[in-house]
This record gives C-alpha cells, sequence and structure tokens, in this order.
C-alpha cells in the first residue's frame, strides 16, 4: 500500500502506483476520487478507524460511491437553501395563509353579530374589508407561485465521437496525471468531454467531441491558435478567470466550440496559469453545480503545476548538435 503526496492531492494508491484507489484534496481533506476497491483502505492515514475515514471523505462504506465533500464545518450552498429543498411548501404557503385568513375574518364577522352589510362609518368593517384584500393578495401569489414552476435541468446524449488523444511530446507522468484528471471529472461531474490546452498547444482531448467535417469519422482537431484568439477563451487567458456557460445553446459565443458536440448544454472555461485553458464540456443545463466549479479550480492547478513542469523540462533539455 503506497500513500503518494502531491502539491493539491494526497493519493492512496493499491499494490503498484499505477492503481489508484482514491484521491484526497490536500487543503480540504475531502475525497476527489474513489475507486470501486477503495473501501477498504479509505481509512488509511485519515482516521483512527475505517469507518471516521469512509465518513472524512464522503463516501458511503462498502460502495464504490462518493459525494464531494467541503472542509469539516462547512456546508454547500445548496445543503444551506432551505427554501430550494422545499420549494413545494413554499410555494403552497401564500395559498394556505390566504384562505384561512379569508375564513377566519368571515367567520369572525358571522359569529360578531355585526350586520352583514359593510359601513364605511364601522371601523371593524373597515378592518374586515383590508383583511379579505389581504387574503385574496395571498391566494392569486400562491396561485402564481404554482404555477409558475421551474423547468427541471435538461439531460441530453452528446452526438460526436469518443476520442482520447494526448500531444506525443507528453512525458509518461503527465501523461498519467491527465488521464487521472479525466477520469476525476467523469466520475465527479455530469462532464462528457474535456480539453487541455497549455502553451499554444492541444494537449489532451477527451470523451465525446464532434465528429470531423472531413468525414473520415474521427474528432474534430482543436484549432488553438484561432480558438485563443477569440473572444472567450481568449478573455479567460487575460483575464485569469474562469467563464460558465450554464445554458451553452442560448449564447452566441457557442460557436467558438467547435469541436464540442453541438448538443453541449453547458461549459466551463478555467485558466490554466497565465498560458493554458481547460475546457469541460456537460451533457446537462446548469451541469456544474458550485461545488464542482470548486473543484474545478483545484483540478486546474494541479494541471498548470504538472504542464509547466513539462515546459520547464523541454526549455532546459540540451539541443541536439548538428
Amino acid at each position: 500500500m503506497l500513500k503518494l503526496k502531491y502539491p493539491f492531492w494526497s493519493v492512496v494508491a493499491g499494490p503498484s502506483p499505477e492503481r489508484i484507489l482514491c484521491a484526497v484534496s490536500a487543503s480540504t481533506r475531502q475525497v476527489l476520487y474513489m475507486d470501486s476497491e477503495s473501501s477498504e483502505t479509505a481509512g488509511v492515514g485519515m482516521g483512527s478507524n475505517r469507518a471516521a475515514g469512509l465518513q472524512n471523505m464522503g463516501a458511503e462504506e462498502g460502495t464504490g460511491d462518493w459525494k464531494p465533500g467541503l472542509p469539516d464545518g462547512q456546508k454547500g450552498e445548496e445543503e444551506e437553501d432551505w427554501f430550494l429543498a422545499n420549494s413545494g411548501l413554499v410555494r403552497s404557503m401564500p395559498l394556505v395563509v390566504g384562505g384561512v385568513g379569508g375564513c377566519l375574518v368571515v367567520l369572525n364577522r358571522v359569529l360578531s353579530g355585526v350586520a352583514p352589510v359593510a359601513d364605511a362609518s364601522s371601523g371593524q368593517s373597515r378592518a374586515d374589508v383590508l383583511s379579505l384584500a389581504l387574503s385574496a393578495t395571498l391566494l392569486l401569489t400562491g396561485l402564481m407561485w404554482k404555477s409558475v414552476q421551474p423547468k427541471p435541468p435538461v439531460t441530453v446524449r452528446l452526438q460526436g465521437v469518443e476520442c482520447l488523444r494526448m500531444n506525443p511530446v507528453l512525458p509518461a507522468r503527465a501523461y498519467e496525471e491527465l488521464s487521472w484528471a479525466w477520469q476525476l471529472v467523469q466520475k465527479s461531474m455530469r462532464c462528457g468531454g474535456m480539453v487541455v490546452i497549455y502553451g499554444g498547444q492541444c494537449m489532451m482531448q477527451a470523451g465525446t467531441a464532434r465528429q470531423s467535417e472531413s468525414g473520415s469519422g474521427e474528432a474534430q482537431v482543436v484549432d488553438v491558435p484561432a480558438l485563443v484568439n477569440k473572444p472567450i477563451c481568449g478573455g479567460v487567458l487575460q483575464s485569469g478567470k474562469a467563464n460558465y456557460f450554464g445554458n451553452l445553446p442560448l449564447f452566441p459565443g457557442r460557436v467558438e466550440f467547435d469541436f464540442l458536440p453541438s448538443n453541449t448544454q453547458a461549459v466551463v472555461v478555467h485558466p490554466l496559469g497565465e498560458e493554458g485553458l481547460l475546457i469541460l464540456a456537460s451533457d446537462t443545463v446548469r451541469g456544474f453545480r458550485p461545488i464542482d466549479q470548486a473543484w474545478i479550480a483545484t483540478i486546474s492547478e494541479k494541471i498548470d503545476s504538472t504542464l509547466q513542469d513539462v515546459q520547464e523540462l523541454q526549455i532546459s533539455a540540451p539541443k541536439p548538435s548538428q
């Protein structure tokens, strides 16, 4: 059993380093990736016993399933939003309050012995009229809230061809880490495609890609020089800030991503330092949650560190004598 430490990840490996069982964020101690056999080793280095280790990693004992988590003592935005979790109850409350309030006002009017005809000179009549108006407003609000329901996220089957392209300049270590990063985002998110661009080259293209127009049946090649000069990707490189398109079909800028499937629903473009981009495609509208975007930022830092080392090695490598 090996326990390896990288700048951003802590790794538990099996009998050999190639057999990765789980990956844990070094800063948050939360699981990034868990293999089907990792339930036997999840407690290694993460707690006094196996169950505590599994709980810290957000995984269920005896399964290969996992749930990305946040540091201890913190809750995700979706977990804290009580109104989002109970939207049906919240939308029904105006109807219930308005209906009960209106009935109580009428019942009070009947039982009080006041004449049923409204008299403007009577204070109780004016109060009853105002109360009925407020009850009617609540009823109308409740009906409007019930009629306007948010649509569930649309999930499609990405149309394209499966591919896994690696730049031949990558050494074995970088090849393994990029492959591993692809497995992480594929297992942990609604991600169907991944492209890594660094130093003006396409280092990796994985997942579902658009079919080439040449009719060869292969994936469309990423035109890196043209892509980095376009508004979206060029803007991310210049600003150093990620850009997220939760509903890509509504954005005219989708034409920049001509290498992704035509029915891609969401895209994240994240910078890799100052020289690269990480592009992830999803088959679901708003497929990347806030917690997913946090993990993407961590994975981007790791990829940037790896590719920066590769670039430095290429620069320092002696040139062959002519």
